[in-house]
């Protein structure tokens, strides 16, 4: 018996009851608001970061629109310049390649190629300036001879990178670098290049094709877009030394633009995107948000999918905000949790004997207050009296819940800033001047801007929204039945012209560009566009059409009826200097004749040259050509009439390959090559050195001739070399020298029209040389 007595267990005290049940109470208490805590506060900031990623791909995906707008605007307006059409129709193309490569080169674009009508490459502006291949294959260029304005991403091969440019090749050529996680791909290396890309055709004032424009900027290697993703997205934010947020341009699978580091430093273009965003992105077409490994670090990233003018997708672009952040703010969280609880149960080991009574109460609170913030109620406070370590608990609990609840107001904070933009984006469309609105198929407005209102004369919106579109808005409704089968048909109209008219009936000529809005199953829905008032810029076109015209036939005549009493005044003005009708007094009267006769040449020759301008102008300019000597027929007249005005000068005219040259014949109009060289070598005597010498030169190939006129003096400023053939420029502005600054652009248009080219070479302060050529066989 007293063995069993001793053998028998103790019961476990009451006290010792509550105290276990108070740890275990006060553990599991802990264990659960932990849970709770970071299973919200995790859901919750893991989540926003998702949705910030989202808003931040949408921006992204508007900076790299907006960079392929501006190539867009940049190769459209240059399309339209007059200088395209008049260089085209001259055959200029040098002057063309000389300023088709400052427009290039100031807008930072890699490409700007001139094609004509049939596709065929005209001219280049990068070196080595390839021509003659055909680029009516091209999907924007086949668009473009169509009449139509296009701009894509492309993906452009090696070969063409190659005759575009020097350095394009080389640009796009990237090695693949071994990437973890990637979906195998046979080939090791990438030689094509990916492109923004815009084609516009040339036209002249009939609406006739005359060629296509196009231009781009190669997007490997090119970091301006990805960066400023970054610095306009996350406002070039860091994180222990690394950036926040990065942005990335894939082709295909590849980085071939980035701002996302490698170890060492460099960016980490040539490596590959995931096999899980590879599957999702690129072959489904679909958008990818989630937890992603890029490179070398964890980011909650979000891939959308570019596509091609065909809607092929060809690459991915990337937004990601480092997932380190996020994941410290939880593990301090966590410790913070675990070391409240760990304060708890060191607190009841300690104390649990002499505050067992006590102990329920508080842990009733505890709890309650978990399943409040466990139902959102984060404004909940724990009510402890005591004060002990459990009204410290009490005050750390509070503290989770006001971090938590601080979180969710800094959420709202973002959605608030969001709401904020989506009203600045409303303010900056009322603000357009130009009219945006948004459309039914059905044919009626279902929102617009006030610039709309205002263009067509409506005071009240409502009223707007209730017009019959094609009926009440349109001056000929069939143009909307047209405008409404291209967009159906393309899903865009690009610089529609079309008349509207006002609520007062007046015609508004619109430039209209629109695109069609389509659901989630692509059907189309509704038609959002933008409607710019042409009419005053229609109006003058027609004026200075008109004003072109009137000048021409104003010139034509003014040139052609002074041309006879002219001739009758030199005519009387040599019988004097030749003493003819008796003779002259006085030294004093002689030189006045001399003077004179002097002054009507000039004037005789500036009314043949304006005449000459005038028939060139309209294209009434007849060539007759035959085959003839030309020393004989014109160089010899010319250095007989010639020599009297350089020996005034002291200036010597000189025949270089004197032999070859009495031999060459040529096919052309005699007389109008009597026009260039008297041009030429008049200007030679009038700007030459005195004392200096003037030099004739000929040369022969296979093609053609090449004929040049040299003189020696000051010669011309190598930023005037291109401008001293543009119509009314004189060569030296300061000189007393006049002229009608018509005698070389005459004479370029001479040679151009016999089927040659003309250019002046110089050096300041020596020499200057004019130098054209003509082929031998001429059509």
């Amino acid at each position: 018996m007293r063995i069993k007595e001793k053998l028998k267990i103790k019961p476990i005290s009451f006290r010792a009851k509550i105290i276990f049940i108070l740890i275990i109470v006060v553990v599991m208490g802990s264990l659960v608001a932990l849970s709770l805590g970071i299973h919200l506060f995790s859901n919750t900031v893991l989540k926003q970061a998702r949705n910030k990623v989202k808003v931040d791909m949408n921006s992204a995906l508007i900076v790299y629109n907006n960079r392929l707008r501006d190539i867009e605007l940049v190769v459209h307006l240059t399309s339209e310049r007059k200088f395209l059409e008049e260089g085209i129709v001259a055959g200029q193309l040098e002057a063309l390649k000389s300023e088709l490569e400052r427009v290039r080169e100031s807008h930072g674009l890699d490409v700007l190629t001139l094609t004509d009508k049939n596709g065929k490459v005209m001219l280049r502006t990068r070196y080595p300036y390839n021509v003659g291949d055909d680029e009516s294959n091209d999907e924007l260029v086949c668009r473009a001879l169509k009449k139509r304005v296009v701009a894509s991403t492309q993906i452009v091969p090696r070969e063409e990178l190659k005759k575009e440019g020097a350095g394009l090749e080389r640009q796009a050529y990237m090695v693949f670098i071994p990437t973890p996680k990637t979906k195998p791909r046979p080939e090791d290396r990438e030689t094509s290049g990916m492109m923004l890309k815009v084609a516009a055709p040339i036209l002249d004032n009939n609406n006739n094709l005359m060629g296509v424009l196009y231009g781009g900027k190669l997007l490997n290697r090119d970091y301006s877009i990805v960066d400023r993703i970054r610095d306009t997205v996350y406002k070039g934010g860091k994180y222990k030394g690394r950036d926040m947020g990065t942005a990335t341009i894939f082709q295909w699978d590849l980085r071939i633009s980035t701002n996302v580091k490698k170890p060492n430093g460099l960016r980490a273009i040539e490596t590959r995107a995931s096999e899980e965003v590879y599957d999702t992105v690129l072959e489904n077409a679909k958008d990818w948000v989630g937890r992603a490994f890029v490179v070398n670090d964890w980011y909650i990233a979000a891939y959308s999918p570019i596509e091609n003018i065909k809607g092929e997708v060809i690459g991915m672009l990337y937004v990601g905000i480092l997932e380190q952040p996020f994941l410290d703010i939880r593990n301090n969280v966590i410790r913070d949790f675990l070391g409240i609880a760990l304060l708890g149960v060191i607190t009841v080991l300690i104390l649990g004997f002499f505050l067992a009574r006590g102990i329920t109460r508080p842990i009733a609170g505890l709890v309650q207050a978990t399943e409040e913030v466990s139902r959102g109620n984060l404004d909940y406070r724990v009510e402890i009296q005591s004060k002990d370590e459990f009204r410290t608990l009490g005050l750390s609990f509070d503290r989770m819940a006001k971090s938590l609840k601080d979180t969710l107001e800094a959420k709202d904070s973002i959605n608030e800033e969001l709401r904020r933009s989506e009203e600045k984006y409303r303010s900056l469309v009322e603000r357009v001047r130009h009219g945006i609105f948004i459309s039914s198929r059905d044919g009626r407005f279902i929102d617009c801007n006030q610039a709309m209102l205002d263009m067509l004369g409506y005071a009240n919106k409502e009223e707007f929204l209730a017009l019959d579109i094609a009926r009440d808005v349109y001056l000929n409704p069939k143009d909307r039945e047209i405008f409404q089968g291209l967009i159906e048909r393309d899903g865009f109209v690009k610089d529609f012209e079309v008349d509207f008219k006002g609520k007062d009936g007046q015609k508004i000529t619109i430039l209209l560009t629109a695109h069609a809005k389509r659901g989630e199953s692509g059907e189309i829905i509704d038609y959002e566009g933008l409607n710019i008032d042409i009419t005053e810029r229609k109006l003058i076109e027609e004026k200075l059409k008109d004003l072109n015209t009137h000048y021409l036939e104003v010139l034509g005549f003014a040139t052609h009826e002074i041309k006879q009493p002219l001739g009758i005044l030199k005519g009387y003005l040599i019988m004097l200097r030749d003493k003819t009708i008796g003779p002259l007094s006085t030294d004093k009267q002689k030189q006045a004749v001399d003077s004179m006769l002097r002054s009507t040449n000039r004037l005789i020759d500036m009314s043949d040259k304006y005449l000459r301008l005038s028939k060139i102008e309209t294209g009434e300019l007849e060539i007759t050509k035959k085959r003839f000597g030309l020393f004989q027929e014109v160089i010899n007249p010319l250095i007989r009439r010639e020599t009297m005005n350089a020996n005034e000068k002291r200036m010597k005219i000189t025949i270089e390959n004197k032999k070859a040259f009495e031999m060459v014949e040529i096919e052309a109009d005699p007389l109008l090559l009597d026009v260039v060289y008297t041009n030429l070598v008049s200007n030679a005597i009038k700007y030459g050195r005195e004392g200096g010498e003037i030099s004739l030169g000929f040369k022969e190939n296979e093609k053609g001739f090449s004929f040049n006129v040299r003189n020696e003096g000051e010669g011309i400023p190598q930023n005037k070399l291109e401008t001293v053939f543009e119509k009314f420029m004189r060569l030296d502005e300061k000189s007393p020298l006049r002229g009608s600054g018509l005698g070389l652009y005459n004479t370029r248009e001479v040679i151009v029209r016999h089927g040659g080219k003309i250019w002046a070479e110089s050096e300041q302060g020596k020499w200057v040389k004019f130098i054209f050529t003509l082929p031998k066989n001429q059509e």
